[in-house]
C-alpha cells in the first residue's frame, strides 16, 4: 500500500474514538491548567481528601 492510498481512507473508528478522547482530556487538562491559581488547588485538594478518606497511602501524613 503506497502512502497516498493509506492517506486518502477513512480512519478506523477505534483510532478516531482515541483521538476525541484524547483531545477532551487534553482540553479538560488546559482549562485546569489556565485557571486562576485558586481552582487548580481546590482540586488537589478534593482529589488529596478523597484518597486520603479511601486508601492507606495518605493516612500516614509523610504526602507519598
Amino acid at each position: 500500500m503506497k502512502l497516498t492510498e493509506r492517506y486518502t481512507k477513512k480512519t478506523p473508528k477505534f483510532f478516531r474514538t482515541l483521538r476525541n478522547i484524547g483531545i477532551a482530556l487534553a482540553a479538560a487538562g488546559g482549562v485546569i491548567i489556565a485557571a486562576p491559581i485558586s481552582l487548580p488547588a481546590i482540586v488537589v485538594t478534593v482529589l488529596y481528601d478523597r484518597c486520603r478518606n479511601r486508601c492507606n497511602c495518605c493516612k500516614s501524613g509523610s504526602g507519598n
